[in-house]
């Protein structure tokens, strides 16, 4: 979870906005990532009312860990 830093909630309905913001700000307050809201007229099912996509940055290669294809020592 700490490696998220974005995050894009998509609503169906935005007098919802609010609570969204609450129960993400309890799972990802620490944390603190970009954050977008957009309501929507709709999701893939009508059933559906909040979608969050996130993006997180991995941790760079440990170079320790590189193979080198010329053979040279690292």
């Amino acid at each position: 979870m700490a490696d998220i830093v974005r995050a894009t909630y998509y609503i169906t309905d935005a007098t919802e906005a609010d609570a969204v913001f609450a129960v993400c700000g309890e799972h990802l307050g620490d944390i603190r990532p970009a954050a977008t809201l957009l309501v929507v007229a709709g999701l893939y099912k009508p059933e559906m009312k909040v979608e969050i996509e996130v993006t997180a940055n991995a941790a760079p290669p440990d170079p320790r860990n590189a193979s080198h294809s010329t053979g040279d020592p690292p």
